[in-house]
């Protein structure tokens, strides 16, 4: 059997890859000392004097602090020779039980055939740590790295593959980017709001179940023109048109912008609010709605719910698993994911099948330096906490200025922004591509959006449609009612305030079997497993038990991102698993105080108030 022939039957999809003509190998040289390398328009893909010293030396540079290293990435490799070493050093010779990962991404597959004519490659195809993607999406290859420990990252452009497919290698190097961005910012995200999310969830459980679908929103405004009014500075110049065409368009007001609108004369169709702190329930404390619905999220401030009758609250599906222990588990229908209220607004634009989407107040930028629209919230608390030493221009000035501005294409030119809302333009770059409506951008000199259509406000004619089918879609929905499962909140919080109980009484006993120095007798080893299988083989304990550990998402990444307490890996990972009982212990306390509220408060309702 040839190499190439070993090669090909450690993967079968590679001998299809391989019968193909266009992908036969390239033909060889060799160079002054013998060694394999190509040539490609003109190009040496390795020296052509000595490969094993240019090797070395790319080698040694990367793996300078080898044992901290989570994931390399190989942006072309050639015939692979630092693929192969780096494997032999990181992953066959490391002595260390956790192993990295080695991503190559290769755009030429002749060339990967190539290598695999001439060299070894079968342990390494058969590694499950080394992931090898072959002219593949950007979205595969974020897909991948969404699941495994990005801590500590290493990069190799392999120059000369670089140099012949730049294009692909920046593109796929700029989604990389976006991604581990997305997943740091999550990351960060789920350690700074867990807590806040789940004494939400808890105090929300009886709205949430009452609420309305959010599929329910499905196509319910199909054939109209949508507008979403985010809060930017252009919203103000926006006004005029949105008093005019008001009647015509389903108003989505995120909720910075709603109380503006009503000020204004507007009147809005559907409120978006998702964040889940105190200080954004402001934009709409004190108002009783009766005419507009809600689009919310489970994990929302729970004040929120005393402005409207519950079933004006649409909920899409929860990411968190203390609501489909209230609701079983029902789909809900989802709302895509952004990080902010504005692509929520968006996605609901596209739910109720609106034709077309303008996107009002979106600036996703500072045009002409300035933060908010005239009157909001942020502009009143800059002048009314200003005073002659902290003036409000000062306030603004360092809130432009509190992180590193970039410049970027305005819908006229060019408009500061900064790296918050260049994550956010990426989400609505790659939506609007996928979105059947005709998205309109005023040209107001805000951030340029792909894919969407510029035009000047005075020139968007908006068709005039009447919203009559739409309003009486909305008002069938409100007519149904969920007021049938109080009880069903009342027992399953009974069980699982008892479920908490018993896996409190487990989790205590495991944490005193293990040593802060991670030492652990064998007979105790034992024990932990056996109480683990318990827990594990109760059906009503595990699930409780998987509710909890969504919470401790900080020990979690931590765990998942390699932090080593010992330089023995047994000990560090009996470290980790006595912090991670331990938080548990301490989140158990957290949700028992919240779910004897959550009874006690259950006596008063329907006017629950937590």
């Amino acid at each position: 059997m040839t190499i190439l022939e070993n090669n090909l039957n450690q993967i079968p999809i590679l001998k299809e890859v391989y019968a193909r003509n266009e992908n036969q190998p390239y033909d060889i040289e060799y160079n002054a000392k013998n060694q394999i390398t190509l040539k490609i328009n003109n190009n040496y893909m390795h020296s052509k004097y000595d490969v094993e010293k240019e090797t070395e030396r790319i080698v040694n540079m990367l793996m300078e602090d080898k044992n901290s290293i989570d994931v390399l990435i190989l942006y072309g490799s050639g015939l692979g020779y630092v693929l192969r070493s780096c494997y032999n050093i990181l992953i066959k010779s490391s002595p260390l039980k956790i192993k990295p990962y080695i991503i190559l991404i290769e755009n030429d597959i002749k060339m990967f055939l190539t290598g695999l004519k001439y060299f070894d490659y079968s342990e390494i195809l058969r590694c499950e740590n080394v992931k090898i993607f072959l002219e593949a999406e950007k979205e595969l290859i974020g897909s991948f790295l969404q699941t495994i420990p990005t801590k500590y990252i290493r990069y190799h452009h392999h120059r000369p593959s670089y140099y012949l497919n730049s294009e692909y290698y920046k593109s796929i190097q700029n989604y990389i980017t976006f991604v581990l961005d997305r997943k740091d910012m999550n990351s960060a995200t789920f350690k700074r709001f867990q807590i806040l999310w789940t004494r939400n969830s808890i105090r929300n459980s009886p709205y949430f179940v009452k609420s309305s679908k959010l599929k329910d929103l499905s196509n319910v405004a199909s054939g109209l023109t949508s507008a979403i009014v985010a809060g930017g500075p252009n919203l103000s110049r926006s006004i005029d048109f949105l008093f005019k065409n008001q009647n015509s368009m389903v108003i989505i007001a995120v909720d910075t912008s709603y109380k503006y609108l009503i000020k204004n004369g507007i009147s809005v169709d559907i409120i978006v609010t998702v964040d889940p702190q105190y200080w954004n329930y402001k934009y709409l404390e004190g108002i009783n709605i009766t005419n507009e619905i809600i689009v919310t999220d489970s994990s929302i401030y729970y004040k929120i719910f005393n402005i409207a009758e519950t079933n004006r609250f649409f909920i899409g599906n929860s990411i968190f698993p203390l609501n489909r222990y209230f609701d079983d588990g029902d789909d809900r229908g989802t709302l895509a994911a952004g990080g902010s209220v504005a692509t929520a607004a968006f996605d609901v634009a596209r739910i109720i099948g609106s034709k077309e989407i303008v996107l009002i107040g979106l600036d996703l930028s500072y045009p002409n330096r300035e933060t908010h629209f005239k009157g909001a919230l942020f502009e009143q608390s800059f002048l009314s906490n200003s005073d002659f030493f902290n003036t409000a221009e000062k306030m603004v000035y360092k809130y432009l200025t509190h992180v590193p501005l970039i410049e970027i294409s305005s819908t006229n030119g060019k408009v500061y922004s900064d790296q918050k809302m260049a994550l956010f333009k990426k989400w609505f770059d790659r939506e609007i591509s996928l979105t059947a409506a005709k998205v309109i951008l005023p040209d107001l000199g805000g951030a340029y959006i792909e894919g969407s259509n510029v035009i000047p406000p005075d020139q968007i004619n908006i068709n005039d449609s009447s919203k009559d089918a739409f309003r009486k879609k909305i008002s069938v929905l409100l007519e149904n009612s969920n007021d049938d499962k109080d009880c069903d909140i009342i027992n399953k919080s009974k069980i699982f305030i008892k479920c908490a109980i018993e896996l409190k009484k487990s989790y205590d006993k495991i944490v005193k079997l293990i040593t802060d120095d991670g030492d652990v007798f064998q007979k105790d080893i034992a024990t932990i497993q056996k109480i683990e299988k318990e827990i594990s083989n109760d059906r009503e304990k595990s699930l409780v038990a998987g509710i909890i550990s969504s919470s401790a998402q900080d020990v979690l990444i931590m765990i998942m991102e390699n932090y080593q307490y010992d330089t023995d890996e047994k000990k560090s990972a009996w470290i980790k698993t006595k912090l991670l009982y331990k938080a548990l212990t301490d989140l158990i306390d957290f949700y028992l105080k919240y779910f004897n509220k959550l009874l006690k408060v259950m006596e008063y309702y329907p006017k629950f108030k937590a």
